[in-house]
């Protein structure tokens, strides 16, 4: 049984058998050795060593043990230094050729792929992935569904031709599909995942982790603010508006309100008994606050241009409201009928 070491590599540690960390070992010493003395080298090792990461991690799932072959897989999709070198001296050539032989060279680029991104998702990823493919800014693919869901443009509501931007959405969301591997989520950034383009983009943009920006970034980030402005104001006046009316009528004289509904709802029998019991009235609470609550977190994100984190609260909240929702219709129809109603 081989022993196995402790490596880290791209801020990860792995644990591998002795092959494989000699393997590893040796392929990054003679890539530092290629890339070190170079002007941008440690940038574009750190990039090197972030891709050999994600591969590692993919094919371990986290916790397996890493073998030689799963360290060649990673070393032949990454490249060889003596296959760089040769690269290297191509790319000289054909700029000495002049100007179209370095475009046809240009052209080996692959085309990307249409894949649901699921680490900018809000549902299923539908937008951001029609984001990355388009390169237009996330924001307004979400805007324009949310717009056309509103306000439908592809005809009229009684035309059979009429079609539903949320059905839309489905089909969308049935026929792409999720970028879950490294390699589906480079196909979907039209990358090959070399160490040449690890370089090229360290080389192009010297600040390597800002993102190039997407088409219509800045109007994207206007019409966020917006937006977000307005559902802040509209958040922020319904948790005070039901606070004051929740926990705080008879001070601002809506006592009367309550009163005056229970008298209407005295004639229906149990209706009164079951509006009295705690849970229900939690679930009531749960059922009007939570909205603003959704409210309130998406517009924070709209306005500051912030990324969810991996659990989704604004989904997370929204699933809570159906929950509250479908509970409090439950238990007063249950309730209801048991009283006779």
């Amino acid at each position: 049984m081989n022993e196995t070491i402790m490596m880290s590599i791209g801020g990860y540690a792995f644990t591998m058998d002795s092959e494989a960390a000699d393997a590893a070992s040796e392929y990054i010493a003679s890539l530092e050795s290629f890339y070190l003395p170079k002007e941008d080298g440690k940038e574009i090792m750190e990039g090197i060593e972030e891709r050999m990461a994600e591969l590692l991690l993919e094919k371990t799932n986290g916790g397996a043990v890493v073998n030689s072959v799963m360290v060649n897989e990673i070393i032949e999709v990454l490249g060889r230094p003596e296959a760089i070198e040769e690269e290297s001296a191509r790319a000289s050539g054909f700029r000495e050729g002049g100007p179209s032989a370095a475009g046809e060279e240009s052209k080996a680029s692959p085309r990307k792929k249409l894949y649901r991104d699921m680490s900018d998702r809000v549902f299923a990823g539908v937008c951001s992935g029609l984001a990355i493919y388009t390169n237009i800014d996330v924001v307004l693919l979400r805007l324009a569904f949310a717009l056309m869901t509103l306000f439908p443009v592809f005809g009229r509501h009684h035309s059979p031709l009429y079609l539903s931007p949320i059905l839309l959405y489905i089909v969308l969301w049935i026929s792409m599909p999720a970028a879950k591997t490294v390699r589906q989520r480079l196909d979907q950034k039209g990358q090959t995942g070399s160490i040449e383009e690890i370089q090229r983009n360290v080389m192009s943009n010297p600040k390597r982790n800002v993102p190039e920006e997407p088409r219509g970034h800045g109007l994207a980030r206007v019409i966020g603010i917006i937006v977000g402005t307005i559902l802040l104001v509209t958040a922020v006046s319904g948790l005070v508006a039901g606070s004051v009316a929740t926990f705080f009528p008879v001070k601002f004289g809506l006592d009367w309100v309550y009163g005056q509904s229970i008298l209407e709802l005295g004639d229906v029998p149990g209706i009164a008994q079951v509006l009295q019991m705690p849970v229900v009235r939690m679930l009531a609470i749960c059922s009007c606050f939570l909205p603003f609550i959704g409210l309130l977190y998406a517009a924070v994100m709209m306005i500051f241009g912030l990324k969810a984190p991996k659990w989704h609260p604004g989904l997370v909240i929204f699933i809570l409201w159906l929950i509250s929702i479908v509970a409090l219709v439950t238990l007063v129809a249950t309730s209801a009928i048991q009283y006779g109603i």
